[in-house]
C-alpha cells in the first residue's frame, strides 16, 4: 500500500503549520518539511525508482497540492463557524491486492474526525457526517470538477503505476521489513505491501 497523509494545523487566520508523510507499506518513504516545505526522501531505492522527470512533476504536483489545499480549507472555514487553531488532515492511499485488483482512498479529515471523502467511480466527493462544515466541504469540492478529473487519475493510474515501482526498487528492503513483523509462532503478516 502506499499512502501519503498531511496535515495542516491552522494558527490563525495567516498562520498555519504544514506536515506530511508519504509510507510503503509500513516503510517511511519520505516526509514533508515542516519549516521549509520541502520534500526528504528517507530510501535509497526511492529515487532510482522514477526517471528524474517523473519526479519534477511529482514534486511539483504535491506542492500545487498544498497550495490547492490550504485555499480550499481557507474558502470552507470563510463559510464555517471555527475555533482557532484547528487541524485538517488528507489521507490518500492505494492497495495493490494479491489478485491484482486495487483499493484506492482519498478522505479529509477535521480535527482528526472524518469529514468527507472522494467517490472515485462518481468522481464526487460524499460527506461522512451531516454537519455543517461537512456539508459546506462537500458543496466546494463538488463544484472543483477539473480537480475532481485530475483525482481520479491520480488514483486510478498513477498511484497504482507509482507503487508497482517502488515495490520493484524497494522490494529487498519491503521485504526484510514484512519479515521483522511476523510475530513468531505465526505465519501470517501484520503488513501488507
Amino acid at each position: 500500500m502506499l499512502q501519503l497523509r498531511h496535515f495542516v494545523t491552522f494558527q490563525n487566520a495567516t498562520s498555519m503549520q504544514v506536515g506530511g508523510l508519504a509510507l510503503v507499506g509500513d516503510i517511511n518513504i519520505g516526509s514533508l518539511d515542516r519549516r521549509t516545505g520541502d520534500i526528504h526522501y528517507h530510501q535509497p531505492w526511492l529515487r532510482p525508482a522514477l526517471p528524474k522527470g517523473d519526479w519534477d512533476v511529482i514534486e511539483s504536483s504535491i506542492k500545487s497540492y498544498l497550495r490547492d489545499f490550504n485555499s480550499l480549507v481557507q474558502t470552507l472555514i470563510r463559510h464555517t463557524r471555527v475555533s482557532y487553531p484547528f487541524v485538517f488532515q488528507s489521507s490518500i492511499s492505494c492497495k495493490l491486492q494479491p489478485n491484482r485488483t486495487t483499493r484506492t482512498f482519498l478522505g479529509i479529515a477535521y480535527e482528526g474526525q472524518d469529514l468527507i471523502w472522494f467517490h472515485l467511480n462518481k468522481g464526487t466527493w460524499d460527506r461522512v457526517s451531516d454537519n455543517e462544515m461537512s456539508a459546506n466541504a462537500e458543496r466546494l469540492l463538488n463544484n472543483a470538477t477539473t480537480l475532481n478529473e485530475l483525482i481520479q487519475v491520480l488514483l486510478n493510474v498513477t498511484c497504482v503505476d507509482i507503487l508497482e515501482r517502488f515495490i520493484e526498487y524497494g522490494k529487498a528492503n519491503l521485504e526484510r521489513q514484512g519479515k521483522t513483523l511476523l510475530s513468531p509462532g505465526t505465519a501470517t503478516r501484520k503488513s501488507s505491501l
